[in-house]
């Protein structure tokens, strides 16, 4: 099952991977059911569980299966080692060998706690240094209520500087909000309407050595930002936004009387996303098995009185499975 809401926020996320360094990569291996198969499908998400607790800050995700056409991995109840990567970079995401981790969604074919990584760990992640790197990225109900400071605790963003993607709004992709006859150039097929979705990048600056320093790693750090996301379709070979790319719609700092924008220098990239939405349906039919048909000749209007001829009368046809 696809969000498309969450689905392009880390999408979103990765798209800027650059800017947070080196990914960590490794096998994890996944058990099945017994006597099942299950398949995996590429760019699935999963999270570590560490001291005992879902850790929802660190993404990982199903890397493609260079064996399938789909990028999919079937896994046995023997367990079959699958290769993951991490959505974003940090040293953070190295992850020793019998690490758990859950899946999301969990699928039902799969054993529960039996997702752990392989012999090797995941490993390879580096945190990007110097001027302009990204320390900390994750995805926030939202940082821009009217207290800043509880917002950035709640978000938990520990290093700095720091990013936080954001879910704006999703309006139908033809700019009306209000009920119509016709979705018109909203509709792109049967039950599915093409919708128009809002994120917002936050960066936190927060440099220490001058005010000078924060502001000029900040609005370079922006400009980056701006120019990865810019124009973007697809990340991970996975598309993402469609027919039209990731679209800049605004960028700007913001400020406020609060002191916490006297620490942090506050930055903000507004994009928009296109995708499709599709309904669903738990409609049940009964089964089409017998059409009746009758068929009338009309009356000929040069013999009154003669009325319709019948031609068939109640004939059954079995409709066929």
């Amino acid at each position: 099952m696809s969000d498309f809401i969450l689905d392009t926020a880390r999408s979103i996320m990765a798209v800027m991977q650059p800017a947070t360094g080196d990914r960590s990569s490794g096998p994890v291996t996944i058990k099945a059911l017994p006597t099942t198969v299950a398949n995996i499908k590429r760019g699935t998400i999963a999270y570590p569980i560490l001291r005992g607790q879902i850790n929802p800050k660190l993404l990982f995700k199903v890397d493609k299966n260079p064996a399938t056409e789909d990028g999919s991995w079937d896994v046995t109840d023997a367990g079959t080692d699958v290769t993951f990567i991490s959505n974003v970079g940090g040293e953070k995401h190295n992850l020793p060998a019998g690490t758990e981790l859950r899946l999301d969604p969990l699928t039902a074919v799969l054993v529960v706690g039996d997702t752990v990584v392989a012999a090797g760990g995941l490993t390879g992640a580096t945190t990007a240094a110097g001027f302009g790197a990204v320390k900390d990225m994750l995805i926030a109900e939202q940082v821009d209520g009217p207290i800043l400071s509880l917002d950035l605790r709640r978000s938990g963003l520990t290093s700095f500087p720091a990013v936080v993607v954001s879910w704006k709004d999703s309006i139908p992709s033809d700019g009306s909000t209000q009920v119509q006859a016709s979705r018109g150039a909203a509709r792109v097929g049967t039950r599915s309407l093409l919708f128009s979705s809002s994120y917002v990048i936050t960066l936190f600056s927060a440099r220490e050595d001058s005010e000078h320093a924060r502001r000029h790693e900040g609005m370079f750090i922006t400009g980056l930002l701006a120019r990865l996301v810019s124009d973007r379709h697809s990340v991970d070979g996975e598309c993402f936004s469609n027919p039209s790319p990731l679209q800049i719609r605004n960028i700007f700092r913001e400020v406020g009387q609060q002191d916490i924008y006297q620490k942090y220098y506050v930055y903000h990239i507004l994009v928009s996303a296109m995708s499709t939405l599709q309904s669903i349906d738990g409609r049940t039919y009964s089964d089409f098995l017998l059409a009746t048909l009758n068929i009338d000749k009309p009356q000929d209007p040069a013999l009154p009185n003669q009325g319709d001829i019948d031609v068939v009368v109640d004939n059954e046809v079995p409709i066929p499975p």
